[in-house]
């Protein structure tokens, strides 16, 4: 049907080309115009014609240009649908994943608390019945060797009792003497293995106590590895570029000074570093290729200018940790971990920086000076009016950010 259509306005345009004579108007002698004839009129029949046909293609033109934008409306009005349904999926997924994953640690997390409290069940019990049995031996010991010497301090009396009439005649005083030096140091040495058997008995439970002791000792050990191992299946890192310390409810993993390739180097690295402060370096060599690492300063940011950078890594308990740049508000369900400017390289340096977000309480390293050598931390200015879709109010504002987790 389009064809046909199309046809019949390019035939309708020939017939009016077609129409067109060749020759000028008819004229008399006089050069004065004649009436018009029939070619005059077969002309102006073809110009209506022809002006007929073009305002029909231009209608059609019109018409098929509507259609085609209908239809590029309609497909893009698809592809943003399946687009969206393809977002949604693909978070669906993500967080029956993460979900998996979690059940996963937990359930180990439990196998291994379990195990532990098995283990520390029946070494407890081990160690108590142990000391239990050393404790009624060393009672029975105690109790048949007081016995024993009860025994001979009574056969002993007896003794006396019995020869007592005999005191006068010396034979027997001597036998009597004899036999009470033999029971002195049979007792004697009922003692003195009393007293080693009890030492023995000391250093044995001793040395089940040291045991014990290893034992929670190792407990101990276990429970803050598991504690570790709770804590660090689940969290992120980040670091807060301007400020030592990091923010509530996160750790500090350690504090440094920022670093990273000078500002007037064409080539070396293009991100900042969070550098220790005290480094530990080996005696590796190196060759003329190589490149250098410096400190960082502000350049041009009121109240810290030409001053070192400071930085501090820190760990946050949730599993993701975000910088958005442009905002100060986290979005919902997500947890503030500072807010800042948004900071980079001089725009007219020879070398790039990444983009951080220094905080809003920045601080400085106490003791540093101006140093033309250094790496440059900026304040990164909006620049509207391009291609940029924000209002013309911010131009020229200093970028914002906020760094958030969840």
């Amino acid at each position: 049907m389009k064809w046909t259509a199309l046809s019949c306005v390019a035939f309708a345009i020939f017939l009016g080309i077609q129409a067109e004579p060749a020759v000028s108007s008819p004229k008399d002698s006089g050069g004065k115009a004649l009436p018009p004839d029939s070619s005059a009129t077969l002309y102006n029949s073809g110009g209506i014609v022809r002006e007929g046909a073009l305002l029909l293609l231009r209608n059609y033109v019109k018409h098929e240009d509507t259609v085609v934008k209908e239809q590029v409306k309609d497909v893009q009005s698809n592809l943003k649908e399946q687009l969206r349904e393809g977002d949604k999926l693909l978070k669906d997924r993500i967080e029956e994943g993460l979900a998996h994953e979690k059940e996963g640690r937990q359930v180990g997390d439990d196998r291994l608390n379990e195990e532990l409290d098995e283990d520390v069940a029946w070494l407890k019990a081990k160690m108590a019945k142990g000391r239990r049995q050393m404790e009624d031996e060393l009672a029975e010991e105690e109790e048949q060797t007081n016995k024993e010497i009860t025994e001979l301090k009574e056969a002993f009396e007896k003794l006396l009792r019995d020869s007592a009439k005999q005191w006068a005649q010396p034979a027997m005083m001597e036998d009597l003497k004899q036999m009470v030096y033999d029971i002195q140091a049979e007792l004697n040495s009922t003692q003195h293995q009393l007293q080693t058997a009890q030492r023995t008995h000391r250093e044995e439970l001793q040395s089940l106590r040291s045991d014990l002791h290893t034992a929670q000792q190792k407990l101990q050990m276990a429970q803050e590895e598991l504690s570790f191992l709770k804590t660090s299946a689940v969290g992120s890192s980040f670091i807060r570029w301007g400020n030592a310390e990091c923010p509530e409810n996160t750790s500090l993993v350690y504090s440094g000074v920022a670093g990273g390739t000078r500002s007037g180097d064409s080539g070396g690295a293009s991100n900042y570093l969070c550098l220790m402060k005290t480094p530990q370096l080996d005696n590796t060599t190196h060759t003329p290729y190589h490149n250098g690492l410096r400190g960082a300063q502000y350049q041009d940011v009121e109240g810290h200018d030409d001053q070192d950078v400071v930085c501090s890594v820190c760990r946050a308990p949730q599993a993701t940790t975000l910088m958005i740049p442009g905002t100060l508000t986290c979005p919902s369900g997500w947890a503030t971990r500072y807010r800042g400017h948004l900071m980079s390289e001089h725009y007219n340096s020879k070398g790039r920086t990444e983009y951080v977000c220094v905080d809003k309480d920045r601080q400085h390293r106490q003791g540093g000076q101006e140093n033309e050598w250094a790496v440059e931390f900026c304040h990164v200015v909006a620049k509207t009016g391009g291609s940029l879709p924000w209002p013309v109010s911010v131009n020229d504002k200093v970028v914002t950010c906020v760094v958030c987790s969840v």
